[in-house]
């Protein structure tokens, strides 16, 4: 997993990062003010995907509205737009809060794994279910198993 920055300085760096992408989580900033820029770097990763030889209809993809206590009705409205398109699963976060975090990082996990199975046919040959495969990456963040060496605390 790797977070890249919006910036037109990181440019390079994105679609460097994005050469490899398995999937893809795009964080937009829920401030009414922040909009276009939101656009325009929506655009530039489509562009970045292209020019690695990807595409955002072909990698699984969410979209997670961050700041959500900054946004407005303006942003309400842009949210539910974009959930009845249908083109991705749309997330509210405020991640300073832990909200909705957890939830878009498992939506991407879930669209992950099933874009894996059709490949690699997991379900079929290891018996590896999508939903315990979520429910055990849940359990995992939420309550991390114990170092079964008994080297808990050590580096």
């Amino acid at each position: 997993m790797f977070t890249v920055p919006g910036q037109v300085m990181h440019n390079s760096t994105r679609r460097i990062v994005l050469q490899g992408a398995d999937a893809i989580a795009f964080i937009a900033d829920s401030q009414p003010s922040k909009r276009q820029e939101n656009y325009k770097y929506w655009l530039n990763m489509v562009e970045n995907l292209k020019m690695n030889g990807l595409s955002i209809e072909s990698l699984p993809n969410v979209v997670q509205w961050n700041k959500k206590d900054l946004g407005d009705a303006s942003t309400d409205e842009a949210i539910v737009k974009m959930k009845l398109e249908g083109r991705q699963p749309v997330y509210e976060a405020v991640a300073v809060r832990g909200e909705g975090v957890l939830e878009t990082f498992l939506g991407l996990v879930s669209l992950t794994f099933e874009n894996i199975d059709k490949v690699y046919h997991l379900s079929d040959k290891l018996g590896l279910d999508r939903r315990a495969f979520v429910e055990e990456v849940r359990r995992c963040l939420v309550d991390p198993p114990e170092d079964s060496g008994g080297e808990k605390g050590k580096n």
